[in-house]
């Protein structure tokens, strides 16, 4: 997706906000403009303010001389939230400044954090981490103020190390700590390393995150009182398995709960269509489903994901990505595709369990 094409996803996602729960598609291996969402960061309701001169915060960091300091020195907490209509708890986490991250979603170990205070309109995090294979949480809320329309609406924008790697609107408060919700990119864990590798981090050397509340996409910087940036940087440590090429997380974490991955599903396209089906191990839960296309992709095509029809365009999906299926009662999960994708494509679905 283009810069302009992000300009318009995001004016009509400000237009039109949804609480629907769904990721759009990640940008591929390439420094392209990503834009997720979770249906924590979505919210209404937005009173702007003129913008005024940022404030920087220190950063906080996590294992800076090779032990867990930052993690023992705050009290881990389990909050309790409700999904499914039923009160669970939640994975530990840390607190940054009123807000929290988690310390270990499935494996992914926390490094370092920093979210700013409301109403400061820049964040800056310096960290130094031991890889490049990382993944990213970042948080962007606005209180009662995030309703602005059209291209005045306040949009999140990350470098890391000067480069732009994603945008994204601000919503209203938080439910719950934010998920890993940038990454990873590519396919593997090694194309995800080499995507931090060409934004110029590197193992032992300072990287340097900057959040930056704007007026839509590249506009002037904007003040919300009650706006407030934050980040946290993970190593990317799940255990995974690779078929068909892609490496697929074994455990992952969403919502604060964790699902263990039962089943990869896998179907090359034929005459334009392709289809793939599986079977839930655990009726209790609503599952979370991971669904892509690999290779090449029309303008505009018919999907449909338990019998749901989606009518999809290239730039703009809610078909595919990945959620909890909401008010999911049966015992299979179905995902096809008609009229875009090019044959020898490949249409594929991870699911993941809810772990007991």
């Amino acid at each position: 997706m283009n810069t302009e094409e992000l300009k318009q996803s995001l004016a009509a996602m400000a237009d039109d906000v949804r609480d629907h729960g769904s990721d759009e598609r990640l940008a591929g291996v390439d420094h392209k403009l990503a834009l997720r969402r979770r249906t924590t960061m979505l919210g209404a309701g937005l009173a702007a303010a003129v913008a005024v001169t940022a404030v920087v915060a220190a950063p906080s960091l996590l294992d800076a001389g090779g032990g867990d300091a930052g993690i023992t020195d705050a009290t881990p907490t389990s909050p309790v939230r409700t999904h499914d209509a039923r009160e669970i708890p939640v994975l530990p986490t840390i607190e940054d400044n009123g807000q929290r991250f988690f310390i270990s979603p499935a494996g992914n170990r926390l490094l370092a954090h920093q979210v700013g205070d409301e109403g400061v309109n820049q964040v800056l995090l310096r960290f130094t981490p031991p890889t490049t294979n990382l993944l990213m949480s970042r948080l962007c809320t606005a209180g009662d103020g995030a309703s602005l329309h059209g291209n005045d609406f306040p949009a999140m924008h990350v470098t890391v190390n000067g480069h732009e790697v994603s945008v994204e609107s601000c919503g209203g408060d938080l439910s719950g700590p934010p998920g890993v919700n940038l990454g990873p990119y590519g396919y593997t864990k090694a194309e995800n390393a080499k995507f931090w590798r060409g934004l110029g981090v590197r193992p032992g050397e300072e990287s340097v995150i900057r959040l930056v509340l704007r007026r839509g996409v590249g506009g002037p910087r904007m003040t919300i009182d009650q706006a407030q940036l934050g980040v946290a940087m993970y190593a990317y440590n799940a255990p995974s398995v690779v078929k068909h090429g892609i490496e697929f997380d074994k455990v992952t974490e969403w919502d604060g709960q964790l699902y263990r991955l039962t089943a990869i599903r896998f179907d090359r396209v034929s005459g334009g269509e392709a289809l793939v089906r599986a079977d839930l191990v655990d009726l209790s839960h609503e599952p979370l489903v991971r669904r892509d296309i690999r290779g090449s992709v029309g303008g505009s095509y018919v999907g449909t994901l338990n019998d749901v029809t989606h009518r999809e365009r290239k730039d703009r999906t809610s078909l595919l990505g990945t959620d909890v299926i909401g008010g999911f009662t049966g015992d299979q999960v179905t995902l096809g595709i008609k009229g875009a994708a090019r044959d020898g494509a490949e249409l594929y679905m991870a699911v993941y369990e809810r772990t007991k």
